[in-house]
């Protein structure tokens, strides 16, 4: 019987679970961003992102963070401002970041490498 992979709207519960993915991923593993004594990473946006959880047999293994359009800000107006991009920033755009697995996902057995 195989593990199936599972990408869904991530609920309440899955979106705390995924900030303390964040911080695994980003802060411990990667350095990007200092650790916490809450173990969580949020930023601002996180209030209107859309974030889906994948799972496998319940067990978060990523996500995804969606940025719709609607709120006047993006994460990638961090980094650029808006006239240095090649499109525009309207009211059709999304942003789609913080794609991240789950280190132990990652083993040659799971249906992420499959």
């Amino acid at each position: 019987d195989r593990s199936r992979l599972r990408i869904a709207l991530a609920s309440p519960e899955d979106r705390e679970a995924i900030y303390r993915l964040r911080h695994e991923v980003y802060a411990h593993e990667l350095h990007q961003h200092p650790e916490n004594a809450e173990g969580r990473l949020t930023d601002a946006i996180d209030a209107f992102n859309e974030l889906f959880a994948a799972t496998i047999d319940g067990k978060l293994v990523g996500c995804i963070s969606v940025t719709p359009p609607g709120h006047g800000r993006y994460s990638i107006d961090r980094y650029l401002s808006r006239d240095e991009l090649p499109f525009p920033c309207d009211d059709e755009l999304y942003e789609v970041r913080l794609f991240t697995v789950d280190a132990s996902a990652l083993s040659r057995r799971s249906p992420l490498t499959q």
